[in-house]
This record gives structure tokens, sequence and C-alpha cells, in this order.
């Protein structure tokens, strides 16, 4: 595509996954437990190491930090992250071709999610966007985050002008339900409607 110029391609900034490789991959997501594929995604919106406590603290529901580390281990046995040592303390992040894999999984999960949402008006049926919040912890403008841009993107195709009205009907659902019931739904599903006015 571009007639050998390396320095081209480079510049484009992004990781083009063969169709196979992309298959191997996946599969080996779906194998994950449900605690390594949230431990994944959580490290796909942080974009950079963090440590151990502090992904612990992103977890919606609180776990024995030995079932946590046991689950870091499998993944990092599986090569599906990298451990850096920060300021004497581990950190951990994911190699950049699986940060594009379980990105696109992410946003593939949470688009399902809110069409599913839409059509059975039940919010049992958010999972990811219920455990995790998309705007990266700590990042006040969303303009750069990619998880997000992607989501907003793929909503928009399927909703068009309606994108708005519709997230604002799931916020209507969130009404009288517990924190531990909504957990991050109601910031990530504001977030969008902020990001697409």
């Amino acid at each position: 595509m571009f007639g050998g110029n390396i320095a081209a391609f480079l510049s484009q900034n992004t990781i083009v996954i063969g169709d196979r490789l992309r298959a191997i991959l996946q599969q080996q997501f779906e194998q994950l437990s449900d605690l390594e594929q949230e431990i994944l995604y959580w490290l796909a919106i942080w974009q950079q190491p963090i440590s151990f406590s502090r992904l612990q603290t992103n977890l919606l529901i609180s776990l024995d930090p030995a079932t946590v580390l046991a689950a870091i281990v499998s993944l990092e046995r599986r090569s599906l992250l990298e451990k850096w040592i920060c300021s004497d303390a581990p950190a951990f992040t994911l190699q950049p071709l699986v940060m594009k894999i379980v990105t696109d999984e992410l946003v593939e999960r949470a688009t399902q999610e809110i069409i599913q949402v839409m059509q059975s008006q039940d919010i049992a049926d958010f999972k990811v966007l219920r455990t995790h919040w998309l705007l990266r912890p700590g990042s006040d403008d969303i303009v750069g985050d990619r998880i997000l841009h992607q989501l907003q993107e793929k909503l928009w195709q399927i909703y068009g002008a309606n994108l708005v009205q519709n997230l604002q009907q799931i916020l209507l659902l969130l009404n009288d339900k517990s924190p531990l019931a909504t957990g991050y739904i109601a910031c990530n599903i504001t977030t969008i409607i902020k990001k697409g006015v």
C-alpha cells in the first residue's frame, strides 16, 4: 500500500494484524477466566503500565489479592501481559499486538451490550460497561481516548442521529438501582453522550 516506503507505513502509528494471528489471539482470549479478561480490559483502558494495587482498586468487586495475583501470573504465563518494574514496584501492561486485540474486543462487547440493553430494556445485560470505566482513570480529556472514540463511532453507525436519545433512555433505566448493580454504566453512557454532542 505504501510502495515499499517503510517510514510512511510507520508514520501511520497502527498495527496490522493478519486474520490468522487475530484468530489465534481471539481463541486464546475466549479461553480466559472472567477475571483474566477483566484484567486485560483494564490494562487496555489504561494503555500504560499500572501497579498491582492500582489495578486492584479499579476492580468493581473487591477480591482476595491472592486471586488477582494468580490471574496475573496466568496471563503472564500465556505471554498476554508484560511486567515492568516502576519505582521498585511491579507494574503490568499489554504488548502492542495484544493491546490492539483486547481494545477491539472491548469496543465490540460494549457495542453489543448497548444494542442488547436497547432491545431488552434490562441493565442486567451490561457486563463490561458495568465493570469497566472506559474513560482512562485520571484523564479529563476524552478526545484522545481511542476506546471511547471507537465505541462512539460504531454506535453512530448503528443509531445515527438518534444515538443521544437512545443513550438517555438507558440512563433512565438506572434510576432506583443500587450502585453495585449500575457500577460504571452511568459514567460510560454519560461520557459517550458528551462525546456525541
